[in-house]
C-alpha cells in the first residue's frame, strides 16, 4: 500500500513538476535572448555605462554612456501617464552647447558585429506641447562609424526615427562601396508613418539584419501593427556595425537655424529592449 500511494503521489504532483520546469525554462529561455532591458526604475543610468553584447566589445570606440550637456539633459522621472512608474526624460534648448559637434541629448549603447542581426524594442512619448515644427529631430538613432583608416568621415545614420512637422517618419541610407562620403550613398529613402499623436506613449519595435548587401532587413512596428517592411541593403559597408541612440537629436538647431520655430523639445522613453538574433517581437516589445 505504501508503494502505490507514493505512486500515486508522483502521478499527482508530476504533471505539476513538468508544467513547472518547462515554465522555468521558458523564462529562463526568453531571457537569455535579451541582451539589454531598461525600464528606469532603479532611478539611475548606469546600465548606459556597460557594454550590451557580449559578443562583440570594442572598447576603443562608442562605449555606451550618456551624451549631453547640462544637468536637465537627461533625467530619471516620473511618468506623465502612471506616478508609480520611473521613465527617462530627455530635455532640449535651443541655445544649449553643442555635445559630439551638435546639439543633442542622448543616451548611447555600444556597437554591434557588422552583418548581425538584432531586435529593438522601446516606448516614446511626446508631451502635450509637443508642437509641430519644419524642422526635425531625431527620437531614435541607429548610427555608422565611419572607417577612418579609408578617408571615411561621419556620415547620415544607415536608420533612424524621426518627427517632422507633425509627422513620424522612418530614414534609412546605405551603400555597399568600401568608402562611402557624406553625400554620395548609394541610396536613401523617408519613409512617412502617418501623424504622431502627443499625450500618449507610442510602443516601437525595430527588426534589423544588419547587412550592406541584398540580405538586409529591416522590419518596424507601431503599436503592434508593423508598418514597414523592406528587404536589401540598408547599412554602410563598415567594418563594425551601427550602434543605437535614443533621445532628441536637432541639428537644424545648429546648422540651419532659421527653419526651425521652437526653442525646446521633451521626450520621454520607457522599456528599452535589445534581443539577439535568437530573440523575436515578443521578446523585445514594450
Amino acid at each position: 500500500m505504501q508503494k502505490q500511494h507514493l505512486s500515486l503521489a508522483l502521478l499527482i504532483t508530476l504533471p505539476f513538476v513538468l508544467a513547472t520546469s518547462v515554465w522555468a525554462y521558458s523564462q529562463n529561455n526568453s531571457q537569455n535572448k535579451l541582451i539589454f532591458a531598461e525600464d528606469f526604475e532603479n532611478g539611475d543610468l548606469s546600465k548606459w555605462g556597460k557594454t550590451v553584447d557580449t559578443q562583440f566589445k570594442n572598447k576603443k570606440f562608442t562605449p555606451p554612456g550618456k551624451e549631453d550637456c547640462c544637468q536637465y539633459s537627461v533625467q530619471i522621472a516620473t511618468s506623465p501617464t502612471n506616478p508609480s512608474d520611473r521613465v527617462a526624460k530627455f530635455t532640449l534648448y535651443r541655445n544649449d552647447p553643442d555635445v559630439s559637434g551638435s546639439r543633442r541629448s542622448e543616451l548611447r549603447l555600444n556597437a554591434v558585429a557588422r552583418n548581425s542581426e538584432y531586435w529593438y524594442g522601446f516606448s516614446t512619448y511626446l508631451p502635450a506641447d509637443f508642437s509641430k515644427d519644419r524642422s526635425m529631430e531625431i527620437i531614435s538613432q541607429w548610427h555608422s562609424k565611419p572607417d577612418k583608416n579609408l578617408g571615411e568621415n561621419w556620415r547620415s545614420p544607415p536608420l533612424y526615427l524621426k518627427s517632422f512637422n507633425g509627422h513620424w517618419q522612418i530614414a534609412r541610407r546605405w551603400d555597399s562601396k568600401r568608402v562611402t562620403t557624406k553625400n554620395t550613398p548609394e541610396g536613401k529613402e523617408t519613409i512617412d508613418l502617418g501623424a504622431y499623436q502627443t499625450g500618449v506613449w507610442t510602443n516601437w519595435v525595430f527588426h534589423v539584419k544588419w547587412s550592406h548587401q541584398a540580405d538586409g532587413l529591416v522590419e518596424v512596428w507601431k503599436n503592434g501593427k508593423l508598418v514597414l517592411r523592406k528587404t536589401g541593403p540598408n547599412t554602410y559597408n563598415d567594418n563594425i556595425g551601427p550602434f543605437q541612440k535614443i533621445g532628441i537629436y536637432k541639428p537644424d538647431w545648429k546648422y540651419r537655424p532659421h527653419k526651425s520655430k521652437i526653442t525646446q523639445r521633451v521626450v520621454y522613453y520607457d522599456n528599452v529592449r535589445v534581443g539577439s538574433d535568437r530573440a523575436s517581437y515578443k521578446d523585445v516589445a514594450p
